[in-house]
């Protein structure tokens, strides 16, 4: 008996270990669908990874919601001309993941060329079967 629920508990952890890294491989996946996006300036894109409850706190300091985040993208109020990620991890709870990257990032804002080293900070959530950003925040490396 007990070597029956020793294997039973060790196929459990293995099968838990396999969902787990095929969530990360999806939260993956769909940050690299916001950079591309991003990048595209495509809005649609980006109305499908980010979610409706979104916080979206720039490197300023000025947060934005999803409606805000995308209509300066819209607009070209804000737009991303690189992304190029230095480092990322993906750490997965359950339907909450949380994404730690480093990259070097130029943006155009209201006109304004920006050119930084940055550590991002992104919190996606599973809503239904997708993997949704609920929150970004940047913080320039000086």
């Amino acid at each position: 008996m007990k070597i029956i629920a020793s294997s039973l508990l060790a196929i459990g952890m293995l099968l838990g270990a396999d969902m787990k890294s095929g969530d990360a491989d999806a939260v993956r996946q769909a940050e690299r669908a916001w950079a591309q996006a991003a990048l595209k300036g495509d809005v649609a894109a980006l109305g499908q990874v980010l979610s409706d409850d979104l916080t979206y706190t720039h490197g300023s300091g000025r947060p934005e919601n999803k409606a805000q985040y995308l209509e300066a993208i819209r607009s070209g109020a804000q737009k991303y001309e690189a992304l190029d990620y230095d480092d990322v991890t993906v750490r997965v709870y359950g339907n909450t993941a949380v994404v730690n990257s480093e990259l070097h990032i130029r943006t155009v804002s209201s006109g304004q060329l920006s050119s930084s080293h940055s550590r991002f900070l992104h919190v996606y959530v599973k809503q239904g079967n997708v993997w949704r950003m609920v929150a970004h925040q940047s913080t320039r490396i000086t």
